[in-house]
């Protein structure tokens, strides 16, 4: 996987942890509480942002390993299905795919790898925006309850 990428989302997760430790070694005050809904907006646009950029990518990917796939596939059908033969001894749709995994086998082990690595990372950095979904539905039940205890609603 992508060095770069790893030391990004741990990155994003040592700030995630920190703005999530509200509470944690004292007891939460109000201002604490205001400066961590304050600063979940920041992590959540940052984590939208690398959610788009993570799915323009898989796009990309998919298109490019689309293309690969087809041209190789159009390659090996006018290579085996010959127009002298008859249609009922022409390869099909699913033994022509086989042929072009089994005539490239490192190249499509290569670029099916990227795209699961791809694939991957979009799957992670939407895990990670379901969780911080579930910390600001938190702070928002905190914030609730300390406004109901000073009085405030």
């Amino acid at each position: 996987m992508d060095d770069e990428f790893i030391l990004f989302v741990k990155k994003q997760i040592e700030e995630m942890k920190e703005h999530a430790r509200l509470g944690t070694d004292k007891e939460i005050s109000f201002l604490d509480l205001e400066k961590a809904l304050k600063s979940y907006s920041q992590v959540y646009m940052t984590l939208l942002s690398m959610y788009n950029i993570a799915r323009i990518s898989l796009q990309k990917e998919k298109e490019e390993f689309n293309s690969w796939f087809s041209a190789k596939y159009v390659a090996v059908r006018s290579e085996v299905n010959k127009p002298e033969l008859t249609a009922q001894k022409w390869a099909s749709t699913k033994e022509i795919e086989h042929m072009v995994i089994a005539f490239n086998p490192e190249l499509y082990q290569l670029k099916k790898q990227s795209l699961n690595e791809v694939e991957g990372k979009l799957d992670f950095i939407s895990g990670l925006i379901d969780m911080w979904k579930s910390h600001q539905f938190i702070l928002s039940t905190l914030s609730s309850n300390i406004r109901t205890e000073a009085g405030m609603e």
